[in-house]
Order: C-alpha cells, then sequence, then structure tokens
C-alpha cells in the first residue's frame, strides 16, 4: 500500500471523492483517507511502468488501445448522486481560467487565447451528457499493474463531457510529443482510434485538445513563468487539423 500525504484542500478533497466513486474500476483503489489531515491510503501499483513508454517505443496505438479501455472502465460508473460528487467542479467553470491568463499582463497570444475559449464554450454549450472524469488522464497518470494491467492514478475530479477525458493524453507525452516526426499523423490515428473505440465525434476530440492546450500553456506561463511551446506547438497542430 502506499501512504500519501497532501496539503488538506479542495483539490486532495476532490481526488478522495472521485477515488471513493471510481471504486477501483480503472483506477488505484483508496482503502482509507483523513481529509482534515490530507492523508490517504492506496493501493500500491506495481510494476509502475509509465505508459508514455509505449509511445517512445514506437506502440503508440497500443497505448490509445490502454487509455480507451481505461477510459471505458472510469465511466462505467453511474451517473453523479452523492452530494459530495455532485460538488465537484463542473468543467464549464474552468472558462474563468481564460480569463485569468487574459488579464495576467503576460506575453501571449491572446487571438490563439480567444479561440480556445470559443471552442472551450461552443463544446460546453454542446454537451449532452455528462460524467466523472478523471480530469488529467495522461501518460504519466496510467501506470502498468498487477490487478488490472493498467491502472490511473492522480484523478483531478470533475464533472463534465465525457470526450474531455481524451484531451490530456492528446497533448502527451510532452515536451517529447511536440517534436515527434509526422506529428500531425500521429494525432490524426489517435482521434481515428478513439472515434473507433469510444465513439466520440472526431470534431469534438479535436475541439477539447486545442482549447485544453492553449490553455494549460497559457497557465503555465502565467503561474511559473514558464514558456510552453510544446503547449503552443499541440495547440495551433489541433486547430490545423480541425480547420
Amino acid at each position: 500500500m502506499i501512504f500519501k500525504v497532501g496539503v488538506p484542500d479542495s483539490d486532495l478533497s476532490n481526488e478522495i471523492v472521485t477515488l471513493e466513486h471510481f471504486s477501483g474500476l480503472g483506477c488505484v483503489e483508496i482503502f482509507k483517507y483523513n481529509h482534515a489531515d490530507g492523508v490517504m491510503l492506496l493501493e500500491c501499483v506495481n510494476p509502475g511502468a509509465r505508459l508514455s513508454t509505449l509511445t517512445f517505443e514506437g506502440k503508440d496505438a497500443e497505448a490509445v488501445h490502454i487509455c480507451a479501455d481505461i477510459i471505458k472502465m472510469l465511466h462505467s460508473k453511474m451517473s453523479p448522486s452523492t452530494l459530495a460528487i455532485k460538488n465537484l467542479r463542473k468543467l464549464s467553470d474552468r472558462l474563468v481560467e481564460y480569463d485569468e491568463v487574459r488579464s495576467a499582463g503576460i506575453d501571449f497570444d491572446l487571438g490563439l487565447l480567444q479561440q480556445a475559449e470559443d471552442l472551450f464554450k461552443g463544446l460546453c454549450a454542446t454537451t449532452t451528457e455528462t460524467a466523472v472524469l478523471h480530469g488529467d488522464l495522461h501518460h504519466d497518470n496510467i501506470l502498468s499493474a498487477q490487478r488490472h494491467p493498467w491502472l490511473a492514478i492522480d484523478p483531478h475530479g470533475v464533472i463534465g463531457d465525457p470526450v474531455f477525458e481524451v484531451a490530456p493524453f492528446m497533448c502527451n507525452p510532452t515536451p517529447n510529443v511536440a517534436t515527434m516526426p509526422d506529428l500531425k499523423q500521429l494525432l490524426l490515428k489517435r482521434i481515428n482510434l478513439f472515434h473507433e473505440l469510444l465513439g466520440y465525434k472526431k470534431s469534438r476530440i479535436i475541439g477539447w485538445s486545442a482549447a485544453h492546450a492553449i490553455l494549460v500553456a497559457g497557465q503555465r506561463l502565467k503561474d511559473h513563468g514558464e514558456k510552453s511551446p510544446e503547449w503552443l506547438i499541440m495547440g495551433k497542430k489541433f486547430l490545423e487539423i480541425a480547420f
């Protein structure tokens, strides 16, 4: 088992609530916790290899299949029912984050930010079903395990469009993915596979991925002063594919 300690804040509380909701389906199990002290006793994931190893070995399609299987398990739980789950952050709440980047006075392409925000708004407005999402399901949060071949860790916990779940994966593994040869073809293959495996509309996969990548680039510059060209490359590439 793993003893995890964090700051006892809303983020950690959301993680606990989300882990309880998933109940070990596609995700590590949580055995005990204390909200006030910010501690959790979690399932130990062994051998713990990151899913990014497959992409680096030229097995990206296999990684997509694994991610899709994880998503099917995570989203197999019934719609949010408990009060704690219903109080999780809504994906649409992230719209304010675009304003935060815009008003930070940083050297960022505001036209690009506006494109991303418009995409985000349009996708939220046309969402017809919601699910409890992991919210940060990228390659380094999916590890090889024993109870199941692969399990997700470190959920953020958010309620929103199920298609958003693939966006972090689509943009990763960073920073390496942005410089991979034939990046556009790699992304198109991912889009097609997620469409085939999960039935998600390609336009929504692309839209959520673009909106996510550009927002992350802005947040990293705003919060840490980090210019993140890889995130901008990814966001622009998704926009290129979309249009």
